[in-house]
């Protein structure tokens, strides 16, 4: 086959009316470089006759799917890998079809391995139509929502008129029947921006809960270029695209934590899609099952070989939340839940572990529900310290009445409401009595810690909130149920200013791994020169423990029992049984 090519042939006939030896040689030398390059083809461009597929109802599907969640492990979920960057890049081991779906004339390329692929260069051609719900209610039903007229009154008698219930058949999405599918009561059909902040204050003073949904009635369209890196390949293009491959797809450029912007490269099955989102901003978004989805999150949330009782109960809180998760903007994307801390770290097909595998396959399509037959709000955290968080107090209203805040300890608890108690409980508690403490997976470096901050640090973060040093004060205001600060006053000589949030705080004083701290100033005058903050725990306190419940697993806890314990008022079930 290779000496059949004119240019090798010629070489060798070149080489061959020397000497046998030089021939020889020449195939030593030749055969491998022509082999290596007759196996790497440069990628092709085939533009069909025919329509390579429905574009338009495809980008149609992806940024609807918010409103069609999995009812089962095999269901499908999307994904969004990168939310939204300036640039996608991509590669793969195996072979590639890249289907460019374009309004005017779509194409395909076949790529062959080992190619990156750069897609940027995001200007929109046409702006997305989009529209606003006032939200005050968030349901999940199979089929038409049961019994709820008496919400609708309840709304009309506060002078909403105009409110109703919105699901896929009122949005313009048509699915088979026994499906899953997501309600919302807005108190107006969709609207403008304006307006639905509007009846969302007014619905705020009536009840304490409304957030405006944003809803993409019709994607933008953008123009962009798609190259082959360390080639002269390069083609512009209109639309979005889609990646298929043979093997798993690298992703080049993922970011599991946006606080921090460091990147990774993880694997993805296909298919893949590249969606522009904004002027200069791409999606990239991944098509696959509930449950393929879980065996990436689950061992990225977890030790995945922890006691496999704990494993089950992190398999079926993270199912239940990528069931439930609702970002605010949800519907201005073309995924469904995230991949980053955000959401729940999403890393792909190739951190799977065979631990966690079997805890997902054990508890298939398990649920937890809560308040009015529907899934639970299942937050998580690394340590509690010692005791959960109050929902409403770190998230906010509605409030649910299986999380109001639990004791991962063998003794009694006494709220943590002052500096005193907190100091108190810091010196004195026995790790021994609480599970997130006695745990062989107990970071001793997260369940009790301190941090020391000096002159420079304190007038830093006194810019960060537009005091002038020097710092002269600091008063905890309101702490939770677990010893969790949730209001603190800084002063100054000239100003004080108070921080609401029990991560706000954190983030102020430079990322505390928890709000669970006492303040221990160093002062010269009236001056603090030096704060000492003596703290525990890891994670914001809400919902379950993964520490705390890979401690209660040790002690011979099955998975039922650990979610019972963080998550009282609850039950287990499908969700094909509600």
């Amino acid at each position: 086959m290779i000496l059949k090519n004119p240019s090798i042939r010629k070489v060798f006939k070149i080489f061959t009316s020397k000497n046998k030896l030089v021939f020889c040689l020449a195939l030593f030398f030749l055969l491998p470089l022509a082999s290596c390059v007759l196996q790497r083809p440069r990628p092709t461009i085939v533009e069909p006759k025919n329509p390579v597929g429905d574009g338009e109802i495809l980008l149609w599907q992806l940024f609807q799917s918010f409103w069609l969640p999995p009812a089962k492990d095999k269901d499908l979920i999307t994904v969004g890998i990168i939310s939204e960057a300036p640039k996608v890049r991509f590669r793969s081991d195996g072979t590639l079809t890249i289907t460019v779906f374009s309004e005017d004339k779509s194409f395909e390329i076949y790529s062959p391995e080992h190619v990156t692929w750069t897609v940027d260069s995001a200007t929109i051609t046409r702006p997305a139509r989009v529209e606003y719900l006032p939200a005050v209610e968030t349901r999940l039903f199979m089929g038409e929502p049961p019994t709820t007229l008496a919400l609708v009154a309840k709304w009309k008698s506060l002078g909403f008129a105009g409110v109703q219930w919105l699901g896929p058949k009122q949005m313009g999405i048509s699915r088979g029947s026994g499906s899953l599918d997501r309600w919302i009561l807005s108190l107006s059909p969709p609207t403008s921006l304006k307006n639905a902040q509007a009846l969302c204050r007014k619905g705020r003073a009536s009840t304490g809960f409304c957030r405006v949904l944003a809803y993409t009635r019709v994607p933008l369209v953008s123009k962009g270029v798609i190259r082959a890196e360390n080639s002269s390949f390069e083609r512009e293009f209109e639309g979005f695209i889609s990646v298929k491959g043979e093997r798993l797809v690298e992703v080049l450029d993922f970011v599991p934590e946006p606080r921090t912007n460091n990147t990774s490269i993880e694997s993805y099955s296909s298919p893949l899609y590249v969606v522009p989102v904004e002027e200069n901003q791409w999606a990239l978004v991944q098509q696959t099952t509930l449950g393929n989805y879980l065996k990436s999150v689950v061992p990225s949330e977890i030790f995945p070989n922890a006691p496999i009782e704990a494993v089950k109960a992190q398999a079926i809180v993270a199912r239940t939340y990528a069931l439930l998760h609702l970002p605010a903007d949800a519907k201005m994307h073309p995924f469904s839940i995230c991949s980053t801390t955000l959401c729940q770290v999403y890393r792909g097909a190739s951190i799977t572990q065979a631990n966690s595998d079997r805890a997902i396959e054990e508890t298939d399509s398990l649920v937890l529900w809560g308040q009015k037959g529907q899934p639970a709000e299942t937050f998580y955290h690394g340590i509690c310290g010692g005791h959960t968080e109050e929902k409403t107090e770190i998230w906010g209203m509605p409030s649910r009445s299986y999380l109001h805040g639990s004791k991962d300890s063998l003794k009694p608890w006494k709220a943590l409401l002052k500096d005193s108690d907190v100091e108190t409980y810091l010196k004195s508690a026995d790790a021994n009595t609480i599970y997130c403490g006695s745990s062989k997976y107990t970071n001793e470096e997260r369940w009790r810690w301190e941090r020391t901050l000096r002159t420079k640090e304190l007038h830093k973060i006194l810019e960060k909130i537009n005091l002038s040093p020097p710092l002269t004060g600091l008063k905890v205001l309101k702490r939770g149920v677990s010893g969790r600060v949730l209001s603190l006053e800084i002063k100054t000589r000239a100003a004080s200013k108070i921080i609401y949030g029990e991560l706000k705080i954190r983030m102020l004083f430079g990322g505390l791994l928890s709000s669970l701290v006492v303040f221990k100033p160093q002062t010269r005058g009236d001056e603090i020169v030096e704060l000492n903050i003596i703290g525990a725990g890891y994670g914001h306190g809400v919902g379950m423990c993964q520490v705390g419940a890979i401690g209660r697993a040790e002690k011979g806890q099955n998975f039922g029992e650990i979610l019972k314990a963080y998550y009282p008022n609850t039950q287990l079930g499908t969700v094909m049984l509600k």
